[in-house]
C-alpha cells in the first residue's frame, strides 16, 4: 500500500477539527471510523493511535496507512 498524500493527511487533521465531541479523544475516535479518498481514488483508513500521533507531532507528518 502506498503512503497517503499530503492532501489526505490534511483532510484527516481537518476532520478532527470538524468532528463532534466534547474532547479531542472523542473527535479522533469519530475520525478513525471514516474512510478518506485521495486524488487518485485510493481509499485510506487510519487508526486512533495513528491519527493521535500525527496530531501530536503537529507538523503535518500524518498517518501512514
Amino acid at each position: 500500500m502506498r503512503n497517503p498524500t499530503e492532501y489526505v493527511k490534511m483532510r484527516v487533521l481537518a476532520a478532527i477539527d470538524m468532528a463532534g465531541g466534547r474532547t479531542i479523544t472523542e473527535r479522533i475516535r469519530q475520525v478513525s471510523a471514516l474512510t478518506f479518498e485521495d486524488e487518485e481514488g485510493r481509499r485510506h483508513r487510519f487508526t486512533f493511535r495513528t491519527i493521535d500521533a500525527a496530531r501530536q507531532r503537529g507538523d503535518g507528518e500524518a498517518p501512514k496507512g
